[in-house]
């Protein structure tokens, strides 16, 4: 017997982090730039007290988390943005990935119209189409520093989603004040929701970060993400949260107990314990990263063909590589991306998984590696440049 089956994966593409990973274990000695984690891990002292064999760490939690965890975030992210949040308007997820999908469940449905970042993170794409979203891509480019316009004007009056993600992946792109506040009078003006992923807020560099949970007239429009993956350097642990109107948040509880049952207790009382210790420590690591940055910004725009730029956010940075495929022989991102692991053994991403209408002349490096890694990477890509 022959089963036959709707196959509604073939929605999703496979993220090009893991694609690029696996072609790496053909490879010994590489260096690198494809990862999109932290490579910092988190003050020791919130490891220690929880003992995994006791059994209110071994148990089952609430679907949408602790609520003690939800009312620590709310207070946490009160302070932090001067907002009036609730534990009603949290929910504690596995990682900031279920919480994306679970947004666009509740908001997206049959032919919704979803505005996506491009250059943009690759899910966003495929979690839109998997619900039957209608995609329209929201474009940057790179001669205008990867700049968005605010005013959408593609957008119709009859609402939609529009996802935004600042500081952005892959551009690293920081949102401005005015940016915000620009997307916060089109939401009401022309009647969409906003789903902000916020996973990299705290890694900006020159000036701060601006979030949709700074405009309390979005509350009710907008979703937040978060995550202890990026910042607290828990990637491991899998545990986000997401914030929006207390109603959102309800109706997010059936789904939770459908689609994972609840997040792991013991990564939220590792949660509870982070959030009592604090940021104090963080600002040294923003410097490293920041550090890391500008060694390989300054260190790519040396590499014949290629044109960097100095991104305001996150850990990564999306150069023009037009000029160096062309001196390698290479027709677009993903071919150059092969080159340079066989030929240097160094991993950058091609720009083709993040953007319809820049990928084929663009990668994407992470600086979120040692430094001495960084200088290594960069000559290898400098003596293979300057070879042809």
């Amino acid at each position: 017997m022959t089963w036959t089956y709707m196959d509604k994966t073939e929605a999703f593409r496979k993220d090009p982090s893991y694609e690029f990973l696996n072609l790496t274990n053909k490879y010994k000695d590489t260096v690198s730039f494809g990862i999109g984690q932290p490579f910092h891990l988190p003050p020791g002292e919130i490891f220690s007290g929880i003992n995994p064999s006791e059994k209110d760490v071994s148990s089952y939690s609430p679907a949408q988390g602790l609520p003690e965890l939800r009312e620590r975030i709310a207070d946490f992210l009160g302070q932090k943005y001067k907002a009036d949040l609730k534990a009603g308007n949290v929910a504690v997820t596995v990682g900031a990935t279920s919480a994306l999908f679970m947004s666009m469940l509740l908001l997206v449905k049959d032919r919704t119209n979803v505005y996506i970042p491009d250059p943009g993170f690759p899910m966003y794409r495929d979690v839109a189409s998997f619900y039957g979203g209608r995609v329209t891509y929201w474009r940057a480019n790179f001669n205008d520093g990867f700049r968005w316009d605010c005013q959408l004007e593609a957008i119709s009056n009859d609402g939609g989603v529009v996802v935004v993600n600042f500081p952005n992946n892959p551009t690293g792109t920081a949102a401005s004040r005015e940016m915000m506040e620009c997307l916060s009078e089109a939401s009401h003006r022309k009647r969409f929701f906003i789903v902000s992923d916020e996973v990299y807020e705290d890694f900006v560099y020159e000036n701060r970060h601006f979030s949709v949970l700074e405009f309390p007239e979005l509350l009710e429009r907008a979703v937040y993400i978060g995550s202890f993956s990026k910042t607290w350097g828990l990637a491991g642990y899998r545990l986000g949260y997401m914030v929006a109107s207390a109603e959102l948040i309800e109706k997010l509880e059936n789904v939770a107990i459908s689609m994972y049952g609840s997040p792991p207790t013991y990564s939220q009382l590792l949660a509870l314990k982070a959030l009592d210790y604090g940021l104090g420590w963080f600002e040294k690591v923003r410097e490293m990263y920041k550090a890391n940055r500008d060694l390989l910004v300054e260190g790519l725009s040396r590499i014949p063909g290629v044109e960097a730029y100095r991104p305001g956010g996150a850990f990564y940075v999306f150069p023009r590589v037009r000029e160096l495929a062309k001196r390698l022989g290479a027709r677009n991102s993903r071919e150059l991306a092969i080159m340079l692991l066989e030929r240097a053994g160094v991993i950058a991403l091609p720009g083709d998984a993040y953007s319809e209408s820049l990928g084929a002349y663009h990668l994407r490096f992470s600086f979120s590696l040692p430094r001495e890694k960084i200088l290594e990477g960069l000559n290898r890509l400098k003596k293979l440049a300057e070879a042809i």
